[in-house]
């Protein structure tokens, strides 16, 4: 369970650095979704439109702040996990950890293609 708690979280962590790198542009490059929407880079302006209960308590309802709260409670998470087995098995989630944040970070840089090359 641990294995696969800390391939997902270092996946997000992974796009959501990647996602950073880019100006926060990397979904609207990759799949042309809007700037305003989940996935844009100005989805932050659309806390003033709503306070709900998520954006008064975590920030806005958006990639950027969902993922940093689940990369945040699932590295928690994770810590407290690796308190019940032995250092090998806390070898093997450190480079796990490592790996799927570098698939993460290069999946989400990776640009769409030009349909023309």
């Amino acid at each position: 369970m641990i294995y696969i708690l800390i391939c997902l979280v270092s996946l997000v962590d992974g796009i959501k650095a990647g996602f950073e790198f880019d100006g926060r542009k990397s979904f609207e490059h990759k799949f042309d979704v809007d700037p305003f929407g989940f996935w844009g880079s100005l989805s932050w302006t659309r806390m003033y439109d709503h306070p709900n209960f998520y954006n008064k308590t975590f920030g806005v309802f958006d990639f950027y702040h969902v993922s940093d709260d689940v990369v945040k409670y699932g590295y928690l998470l994770s810590g407290f996990l690796m308190c019940f087995i032995n250092w090998k098995m806390i070898l093997i989630v450190i480079i796990l950890s490592i790996v799927f944040k570098i698939i993460g970070m290069a999946w989400i840089r990776k640009q769409k293609r030009d349909e023309n090359t």
